[in-house]
């Protein structure tokens, strides 16, 4: 934020009177990316179209990087989305005088005179840029000549991109009509918007599911989002997609059997990402998951000893490790760094090496075997390039007593190094703390500043994740890296679909939270609130609808799985094919479990089950309101209103289409289980 409220309203009360809108503005510049109420938001400014014929033009850079044509799109297909037409696009050199009329102008001081000029004006809020994060921007509205000019200057050209999405999601409107008919027009605003977390991006895992079915270009369409939803980085798990020459065992094992991921492809998708200003690290599993414990054909005297995956003291193991993830980085030179997910989800080596106590505190050698295969590797990574970063995942309980772990990582202040906490802080609530000196647990910071939270956001309530970026914040860390995994994990019914359609509920949602929250973590849900029907609706709609398609995102969360399994096959853990369930099926598979205890505890899961599916019945008649409630409203929607109305009526009408499937007749929710069943009193829905 650039000041505080109580300063705001201070300078505003202290100016000269202004009008409505002026003042709005003002509040726009004050309060950075502060999104105003509805009341108080400034007026139609520039039209876009008028009357399905383009008013306006938008100037953008003589540049041919992909990130402007992007940022070029993002207005000129809304606009014409809405109105019929898109303004008129000319592409300028930095010296080129600018054409007449109402004018959009997208740039950075390096690619156009006026912003550069603009950026020596203290009055301006382009003046600040320079000073933000490399992904910031502003936005600045002027009238000079008669002629009215909203300018979007990005530090970089990764910046520009940004403040256009700005510009579609909180500037651009439309009169009200059907869509393709209405006037488009932006909104006054001078702003200025920074992200104050700086590592923001995903854990992204493209292995599970439906994953291995995913080409380049479907990724392509998945990193899109990612950079409208203001990330900057890629943590891209490609362990099991390698061709390894060396190790050729590793390739195509597992859930990543069948992969449609190529050599070349990686290569097209990291520069797909470089282009946007996403940085790309290759990811994969050390010691263990797909594709690394294969290092143990052949080699038996690497596996761990009373756990799974692979001993981190053994010779071979970790040569092998080194070795693999080396000539992946051979094969895709052009990658930023690895993130490596280390094996400690498997539980910790017994062998008397990894056993060997280290302190008093409960350090093992197991741990210095982990730590020091960090460091080993990065002398030689960097050997070949002295500018790869390295993400290690830490927080994992068997490392909760492991001063020497991490007083290690605490020694390790290379830049180059940087961390994601797993475990620690998933507790929101909890202290986010791990063991130092003397064995006394401290903050997370006091490790490292390069430290970055993690979570399954794409299925955690609004609130969740706004608590968890603001908890990124306060406890200093670097960032929110969340876990993403689309084709498996993904909160919603559309898991099966290749590339998981993002722009529709639940994710839509979801990364657009994700980027509000990363960019302002001091953001209350009051505030998030407005920024959603600012997002999805016109200032006319009613303020329910927000609530409304909050509602629908937590129902997908809380009943995808349930839902899905009983409407339609999936792919399991491994790629493996499961047929959809059937509720006459599992009450007969139920009922022909020999062993009474073990029936009598299926058949309780199955009961709870069909409870949760025959409640689905009650939120089918809130959905039907909300449908009458769009009905209503319809008739003066704005286009932008009306597309926000299009993703609530999809997720009702997929979701009803799916309980039909999943359950043709809800009665048979509420019979007997068992013969023994009281159905009124256990299996009451």
């Amino acid at each position: 934020m650039i000041c505080t409220r109580q300063s705001c309203k201070h300078a505003i009360r202290m100016r000269p009177p202004q009008s409505r809108a002026a003042a709005a503005a003002a509040l726009l510049l004050l309060l950075g990316s502060a999104v105003t109420r509805a009341e108080d938001r400034p007026d139609r400014f520039l039209d876009v179209t008028r009357g399905g014929n383009p008013s306006a033009i938008l100037v953008a850079p003589d540049d041919k990087g992909p990130v402007w044509d992007d940022a070029v799109a993002i207005i000129t297909s809304t606009a014409k989305r809405w109105g019929g037409a898109a303004p008129k696009v000319v592409r300028l050199a930095r010296e080129a005088p600018l054409p007449a009329g109402d004018l959009i102008l997208l740039g950075t001081v390096d690619t156009s005179d006026l912003i550069a000029q603009r950026s020596r004006q203290t009055e301006s809020p382009i003046s600040r840029v320079p000073f933000a994060d490399p992904h910031g921007f502003a936005v600045e509205a002027r009238t000079e000549g008669g002629s009215k000019r909203l300018v979007i200057a990005g530090k970089t050209a990764r910046g520009a991109y940004n403040g256009a999405v700005f510009c579609r999601d909180f500037l651009l409107d439309a009169t009200p009509g059907a869509i393709g008919k209405g006037d488009v027009f932006v909104r006054s605003a001078n702003v200025v918007r920074s992200p104050r977390l700086a590592a923001r991006g995903t854990y992204h895992l493209s292995i599970y599911g439906v994953a291995m079915k995913y080409t380049a270009e479907d990724w392509m369409k998945v990193i899109d989002r990612y950079a409208e939803d203001g990330m900057e980085r890629v943590y891209f798990w490609l362990s099991g997609h390698h061709p390894s020459k060396k190790y050729p065992h590793l390739y195509n094992v597992d859930s990543t059997r069948g992969t449609k991921l190529t050599v070349d492809g990686v290569r097209r998708l990291i520069r797909y990402c470089h282009d946007r200003g996403i940085k790309f690290y290759i990811g994969g599993g050390v010691f263990a998951w797909t594709a690394s414990h294969y290092l143990i054909q052949g080699h038996p005297e690497i596996a761990a000893v009373k756990a799974s995956g692979l001993c981190p003291s053994r010779p071979f193991a970790r040569t092998g490790n080194r070795e693999h993830f080396l000539e992946m980085y051979d094969t895709w030179p052009e990658a930023d760094g690895f993130m490596f997910e280390i094996r400690d989800e498997h539980g910790e080596c017994q062998c008397p090496d990894c056993h060997k106590a280290l302190d008093t505190f409960g350090s093992r050698a197991y741990g210095k075997a982990e730590i020091t295969w960090l460091q080993e590797f990065a002398r030689e990574a960097w050997k070949k390039n002295p500018r790869l970063h390295f993400c290690w995942l830490i927080g994992y309980a068997e490392h909760k007593n492991d001063v020497y772990y991490y007083d290690q990582i605490r020694r390790m202040s290379d830049p180059r190094f940087e961390w994601l906490d797993t475990r620690v802080g998933l507790d929101l609530k909890g202290p986010w703390r791990l063991p130092g000196p003397g064995g006394r647990p401290h903050p997370l910071a006091f490790f490292s500043r390069r430290l970055s939270h993690w979570d399954p956001f794409y299925k955690m309530p609004v609130d969740a994740v706004l608590t968890a970026a603001r908890r990124s914040a306060d406890e200093g860390l670097a960032g929110y890296v969340p876990a993403f995994e689309p084709g498996f994990g993904t909160g919603s019914y559309y898991f099966d679909q290749v590339p998981l359609p993002m722009n529709i509920l639940p994710y839509c949602l979801t990364g657009f939270i994700y980027r509000e929250a990363t960019w302002d973590p001091g953001l209350t849900l009051v505030e998030l609130k407005q920024r959603i029907h600012r997002r999805y609706f016109s200032p006319d709609a009613p303020e329910r609808f927000v609530d409304d398609m909050i509602y629908l995102q937590q129902f997908s969360f809380d009943h995808w799985q349930e839902i899905s399994r009983y409407a339609k096959p999936r792919l399991g853990y491994s790629g493996e094919k499961i047929e959809r369930l059937t509720v006459e099926g599992e009450r007969k598979r139920v009922q022909a479990i020999p062993d009474a205890k073990q029936r009598e505890a299926e058949a309780d899961r199955l009961r709870k089950t069909f409870q949760k599916l025959a409640g689905v019945a009650e939120h089918l008649k809130r959905m039907e309101a909300i449908e009458a409630a769009m009905d209503r409203a319809d008739p003066t929607a704005t286009p932008k209103t009306r597309e926000g109305f299009a993703l609530l009526r999809r997720m009702i009408e997929d979701t009803r289409t799916l309980y039909k499937r999943a359950v043709p007749d809800p009665r048979l929710l509420s019979a007997a289980v068992l013969k023994s069943d009281d159905s009124t009193a256990r299996a009451k829905p």
